[in-house]
């Protein structure tokens, strides 16, 4: 008698597929949008560096369009995005920054430029001389020859005086004239170098609210020495233009 039951069947195990994920490389353009972006900071030092600024934005948007167009093969959107958020911040807030020094800068040169014309006008020549920087002074001094001893401080006041009295300025002012300074805009803009600060400014003048038809052009100087003293700013030099 035979034992005709078999072994009972164990049924395969299926087999599992385990997905390996694709590789995904990062864009090295986005890694370079992020560090220019990072370096966007140094637009606060002066307005050269934007070209950093925008650098970091156009590398930016250069890597997000790789980006999509690689149909997921390159990844790195978070740090473009950053270094295109970061150039953007870094940016407006220089130029706001510098907005706001320009407008304190306009305020005090303002009162620098009206406080010059007022001593012209009241002809206190000497008050108007310790107004100026040293190389305007120097404009008023006399001409000595080469060897010829200095003249006494008397006589140079004197003549700086006699010389800043018969200036165009002084002699289109008159004698206690009232002319009120509506600031025009900067010749130049203010530039920091040094420590030190350049500009000029053009005026339109008013007599008793009469518009006169020339302007003038003042130009100061700031420098931490000045600060010191207590006056941040001088007249470096000045003059009379046409209207156009």
């Amino acid at each position: 008698m035979t034992d005709d039951r078999s072994p009972p069947r164990v049924a395969a195990a299926p087999v599992m597929q385990v997905e390996v994920p694709e590789y995904r490389s990062l864009s090295s353009l986005a890694v370079l949008a992020l560090v220019l972006g990072l370096a966007s900071a140094t637009v606060m030092i002066g307005p050269f560096f934007l070209v950093v600024a925008g650098a970091a934005v156009g590398t930016a948007l250069l890597a997000l369009a790789r980006i999509r167009s690689s149909e997921g093969s390159l990844t790195g959107s978070l740090p473009a995005l950053a270094g295109l958020a970061l150039a953007v911040a870094f940016s407006v807030a220089a130029t706001v920054r510098l907005e706001v020094r320009n407008a304190y800068y306009r305020q005090q040169i303002d009162a620098v430029a009206q406080r010059f014309v007022d001593l012209l006008a009241d002809q206190q020549y000497e008050p108007a001389i310790a107004q100026l920087t040293a190389r305007a002074a120097a404009r008023l001094r006399p001409q000595t020859g080469r060897g010829q001893p200095a003249p006494p401080d008397d006589q140079v006041l004197a003549y700086a005086i006699s010389e800043l009295r018969d200036n165009p300025l002084a002699q289109a002012l008159g004698h206690g004239r009232r002319i009120e300074l509506e600031f025009e805009q900067f010749e130049n803009l203010p530039e920091e170098e040094r420590g030190s600060v350049m500009t000029a400014a053009r005026y339109r003048m008013r007599d008793e609210g009469r518009l006169l038809p020339e302007r003038l052009v003042v130009q100061c100087l700031r420098t931490p020495g000045f600060e010191a003293e207590g006056t941040p700013w001088r007249v470096d030099g000045w003059g009379l233009r046409a209207a156009n």
